[in-house]
């Protein structure tokens, strides 16, 4: 009788220590998981190959794999050095459109992006380009103040100007972003809150509203999953 007793309380036990095996054995394999893919971030609603999310005539949601390819580009940076597609050869970046004196959503997207540059300082398979969309006002001088202002890395992260017709054709045939510039008696300038992820190949992989914590978390899923890409190649 007495080893029965003993028997019921050691499945009691059991059973009441089962819950807590079980957590601890997800939590071994949830960890391992992270690991694979880099980063803490994992998105289901999005798989490789990341493509611009377009709707057909039936309106069903789509993935278009026919990536867009940033065309060729030269501008100058915060000091003076001028800056081609060739500086982000075979590199991840992620851009962007600003102008130094905006007065509310370009300090946000600043300050999201050099959060962006601070997390992944170490990794020189990532850079970052923010194209001044004011290069009437945006001299190299200016750019310069801004960069030190926010902590920009020297080749790390360029900030650029230079011809202003150019600057919008990369806006907005370039990156595909929206951008108006200043009209007559009028002082805004209105340009995409967006920022774009761009593959080694120069190949636009990503949109992401670049004042949206959520965003940019998405931005940083798409991201880790993209260097798994590139590393398995």
């Amino acid at each position: 009788m007495a080893k029965l007793k003993d028997n019921h309380k050691l499945i009691l036990f059991v059973l009441a220590l089962f819950p807590f095996l079980l957590f601890g054995v997800f939590k071994m394999v949830f960890r391992d998981a992270q690991n694979d893919l880099i980063s803490t971030f994992s998105y289901p609603h999005k798989k490789f190959p990341i493509g611009l999310d377009t709707t057909d005539y039936s309106g069903n949601k789509i993935v278009d794999t026919l990536y867009h390819k940033i065309p060729d580009f030269k501008f100058q940076n915060q000091f003076g050095q001028y800056i081609s597609n060739e500086a982000y050869s075979n590199k991840i970046y992620i851009a962007d459109f600003f102008f130094t004196s905006c007065p509310v959503q370009c300090p946000k997207m600043t300050k999201q992006m050099r959060n962006l540059q601070d997390e992944f300082i170490r990794d020189d398979r990532i850079m970052f380009a923010s194209f001044s969309i004011d290069p009437a006002r945006d001299s190299v001088q200016k750019l310069k103040t801004y960069a030190d202002e926010y902590g920009v890395i020297p080749g790390k992260w360029n900030l650029l100007t230079g011809d202003r017709d150019k600057l919008f054709y990369m806006a907005r045939k370039g990156f595909k972003l929206s951008a108006a510039d200043q009209k007559d008696g009028e002082s805004e300038i209105i340009h995409s809150d967006r920022f774009v992820l761009v593959d080694p190949n120069g190949n636009i992989r990503g949109f992401y509203i670049g004042t949206d914590e959520d965003a940019v978390k998405h931005l940083k899923g798409d991201l880790a999953l993209l260097l798994t890409e590139y590393k398995k190649k």
